[in-house]
């Protein structure tokens, strides 16, 4: 039997959380600088053409779960705050609707 990763992007992650993609970038660029052996394991680089300019390739990365909690656990607000509660208390990740009354959660990331 072959273990199936769920992969999550990296611009998805930025959108779910507020965040600017260069931002997120930049994040996972540093975490990789310090623990290489995570390139391509938890971030897998994504090159991509680009929809609309000719040439131009866009830089994203695929993050397996573990790669967008490490991630995440580095940043504050309040979606982040969600994420992080509902991770240490075993819960699955909030999808739209599943946050208690007066908290955003963010949807769609694991």
């Amino acid at each position: 039997m072959t273990k199936t990763t769920v992969l999550t992007n990296s611009r998805d992650v930025a959108e779910m959380f507020g965040k600017q993609h260069q931002h997120v970038l930049r994040d996972i660029d540093r975490l990789v600088a310090q623990r290489p052996d995570l390139d391509g394991r938890w971030f897998r680089l994504a090159l991509v053409p680009h929809p609309t300019v000719s040439g131009r390739i866009d830089r994203s990365f695929d993050l397996t779960e573990h790669g967008c909690t490490l991630l995440v656990l580095g940043w504050t607000g309040p979606k982040v705050l969600e994420f992080k509660i509902r991770h240490l208390e075993g819960l699955p990740p909030a999808h739209a609707g599943d946050a208690p009354e007066g908290a955003s959660a963010p949807g769609g990331v694991f």
